[in-house]
């Protein structure tokens, strides 16, 4: 068992699991580049890279697509695929300004409404071709989050944005499609509300912001997969072989899909993405930090 069913019986913690799946909604182009600056075909450079690496998931990026064309994402059908979109608040961030954006929520709240309702409408669309284009899921990106906290209240939150956030988690439910959340900062206060929307997978495991995998699985009950706890820009390699095992341990009946929290790019260590990625060996160039 591999690819689309693992990430499907992680997701449902229908285990046990042969293993937990690995999974990355982000892998920048300079991190495909450092390993295989010598290949000149897009899909024949990342298809080498996923084989070294080999994900169940992978996110991709809706903007990005003509790069990949149908050949392209058929020749990754054997992996749960999800299509990613910016969020609500990151659409009305760039709208307004963030600053504006973040002083509409008490002096402009319609504004925001009448936002919220354009994003639905565009999006409603470009989730039936993502289904026509086999997709499995569909992962919001909205940051909506600092260290801190959340950039607004939960009040400000439910009466906002909550609206939107579960009309996308019905679109998706209806072409049977997954739906995912990411979001950096701390926002544990949100997370019992993307539970009751019935999202599926939560990217939110933030560990410079406090978000621990640990706690948020006690505090949700179980009733949601987690992803992307392992920060491989700041960790060492004992702590991710000790996380990576902890969490093999702690969720071998599912609930947690392995992988970065900060997804691949040449800034991550040589030395920790290899205890979660070992086939990255030497054989491969390599320009990143050792």
């Amino acid at each position: 068992m591999k690819g689309k069913e693992l990430v499907r019986r992680a997701i449902s913690s229908d285990g046990p699991l042969p293993y937990l799946p690995k999974g990355e909604l982000f892998i920048e182009d300079s991190f495909v580049h450092a390993l295989l600056p010598e290949e000149d075909d897009r899909m024949g450079r990342l298809s080498k890279i996923l084989d070294l690496l080999e994900l169940d998931l992978l996110g991709i990026l809706f903007s990005q697509l003509e790069d990949y064309g149908r050949e392209g994402l058929e020749r990754l059908q054997h992996l749960f695929l999800l299509a990613e979109f910016e969020g609500p608040f990151s659409f009305i961030g760039k709208t307004l300004g963030f600053i504006h954006a973040l002083r509409s929520f008490k002096r402009e709240p319609g504004v925001l409404l009448r936002l919220c309702g354009t994003f639905r409408a565009h999006l409603e669309r470009k989730i039936s071709f993502v289904k026509q284009w086999g997709f499995d899921g569909v992962a919001l990106l909205d940051d909506l989050g600092g260290m801190d906290g959340p950039f607004f209240s939960v009040e400000d939150f439910r009466r906002i944005l909550k609206p939107t956030y579960l009309e996308i988690a019905r679109m998706a439910k209806e072409y049977g499609l997954y739906i995912f959340f990411h979001s950096d900062g701390r926002v544990q206060g949100l997370l019992s509300d993307f539970v009751e929307m019935g999202y599926d997978c939560l990217h939110t495991c933030d560990g410079s912001a406090g978000m621990d995998p640990y706690e948020m699985r006690v505090g949700l009950q179980r009733r949601v997969c987690l992803m992307g706890h392992l920060d491989l820009l700041s960790w060492d390699e004992q702590r991710i072989s000790y996380e990576i095992e902890k969490a093999r341990e702690e969720f071998s009946k599912g609930g947690l899909i392995l992988g970065s929290s900060t997804g691949l790019s040449d800034r991550v260590l040589r030395r920790a993405i290899l205890r979660l990625y070992p086939r990255l060996d030497e054989r491969l160039r390599w320009h990143t930090s050792k």
